[in-house]
């Protein structure tokens, strides 16, 4: 007798979904909230760094001979309002934040020492050309609806439109900063992310030692002008640059003494000497109101 085979169904059991986990729903767009802010957060950094003060900087043609120099040492002398002060502290400003367009500065890991008269000089010229914003004016471009730098020639009638450039060295940059008397704007020294480091000094002091640096800026008188030697000493091992920013009056023995050497070296060597000097003055200054020059 045969057996009867149990009845199987054709049928497949249904295939068991996996559960759909539901999350927040996307804004319009696709991007969550997050994204978004993060968004807007880049967007106004990308702004904030087109209008870097570096970024807007336009010299003269006596300063950008200035900044293509590659001497080892560099004169810089002007009267008031020539443009000697700027062009100097952005050209310390270029090499700090590793931004010099010639590339004669290391981009990171860098020493400046700034040198002033007293601590008043640091804390009234050399600090706030630095890390404050005004070093020059700005204006929005009527073609362009971007901020460029002011022109006096070609923006007279606009002049209550600019502002203050923002800061030569911007506070992205800074990494910490130590003060002899903050109250008073007298700053030692500057740290920046990228490993430059900035040490102010009064002239008045008696110069260190026993450090390297890639470049140095005496500007104005020294009060004490063993600085000049031992600052020469301090940039050898990096090859690095002396400049002296000062006014054309100046009867300071260094500066004096540096002036002939540049003389007999620019004679014979021309635009190859290792030791350079340049002449500014206000009415060669065309971002000067002429007004202002016919007060000179």
């Amino acid at each position: 007798m045969s057996k009867r085979k149990p009845r199987t169904s054709s049928k497949k059991h249904p295939a068991v979904k996996a559960p759909v986990v539901k999350g927040p729903r996307s804004p319009a767009g696709g991007m969550t909230q997050y994204e978004k802010e993060s968004l807007k957060e880049l967007q106004s950094e990308l702004r904030d760094r087109r209008l870097e003060a570096l970024k807007l900087y336009r010299p003269n043609e006596n300063q950008e001979q200035i900044h293509a120099c590659r001497a080892s040492e560099v004169l810089v002398i002007g009267g008031n309002r020539s443009g000697k002060s700027l062009c100097t502290f952005v050209e310390d400003a270029r090499a700090v934040t590793g931004q010099d367009p010639y590339g004669k500065y290391p981009e990171k890991d860098g020493v400046l020492v700034v040198i002033g008269k007293d601590w008043k000089h640091i804390s009234l010229v050399c600090a706030p050309l630095l890390f404050r914003a005004g070093a020059f004016r700005i204006i929005k471009d009527l073609d362009t609806g971007e901020w460029r730098a002011f022109d006096p020639s070609t923006d007279g009638d606009r002049r209550a439109e600019a502002k203050p450039a923002p800061p030569l060295i911007p506070p992205r940059f800074i990494k910490s900063q130590s003060w002899v008397l903050k109250s008073q704007g007298m700053i030692s020294n500057c740290k920046l992310h990228n490993g430059w480091e900035i040490h102010f000094f009064s002239s008045e002091g008696d110069p260190p030692q026993g450090f390297s640096a890639d470049r140095v800026h005496l500007d104005e008188d020294v009060s004490n002008e063993n600085w000049v030697p031992e600052m020469q000493a301090r940039l050898v091992d990096r090859k690095g640059v002396l400049v002296w920013s000062a006014m054309p009056h100046s009867t300071n023995n260094a500066l004096l003494g540096l002036k002939e050497r540049a003389d007999a070296s620019e004679e014979a060597l021309g635009e190859k000497s290792v030791i350079r000097q340049f002449q500014l003055r206000m009415l060669d200054n065309p971002y000067l109101d002429n007004d202002e020059k016919k007060k000179s």
